[in-house]
């Protein structure tokens, strides 16, 4: 009985060490494949609600954050700071119809910035926070240069998923294209 019972608990604990374990997966989208990490715990999805690629985290007061993955056949997009001002003012101007037409409120922009992530060429992000209902979302769009090839990346959390920013950098920065 008791060498069961231990066989039980070793067992048990190596299960449980596993679930905290990140597994960086591979998918195929339908311009390119990728390659993130997906943290234990959150869970991929391809082709829900029309999405591509869809990474779930835990579950937060009914709420999960959520990051979409979409491969595009646009090829690169440009630095070029014209073009980036314009397209700046075409995403506020598009989020205030938004948020307007679910009589939600703009509760601030986050500035655009330009990141480098240790697999890919460079990463372009803008945001918004804004209250819809009785929740405070925090939404960031990333145009994402990887092999020549322009990826648009989504995160939407509540502010109750803030403890999971950490999380979020992780896949975000393990992305790979090929």
């Amino acid at each position: 009985m008791a060498k069961k019972l231990i066989q039980f608990l070793v067992m048990s604990f190596l299960l449980t060490s596993v679930s905290f374990a990140e597994t960086n997966k591979k998918f195929e989208l339908k311009y390119s494949n990728i390659e993130v990490t997906v943290p234990n715990k959150w869970q991929s999805v391809q082709k829900l609600f029309g999405m591509p690629l869809m990474i779930l985290g835990p579950e937060v007061q009914g709420k999960k954050p959520v990051i979409s993955i979409t491969s595009t056949n646009i090829k690169n997009i440009s630095s070029d700071s014209k073009k980036i001002e314009k397209n700046k003012e075409g995403y506020i101007t598009g989020r205030k119809k938004w948020i307007s037409k679910r009589n939600g409120k703009i509760i601030d922009f986050l500035p655009y910035e330009k990141e480098n992530w240790p697999n890919i060429k460079e990463a372009h992000v803008i945001g918004y926070s804004y209250d819809l209902g009785e929740n405070r979302f925090i939404e960031k769009t990333y145009y994402v240069n990887c092999n020549d090839k322009l990826f648009n990346i989504k995160t939407l959390i509540t502010n109750k998923h803030s403890i999971f920013n950490k999380k979020i950098e992780t896949i975000l920065r393990s992305f790979k294209c090929s």
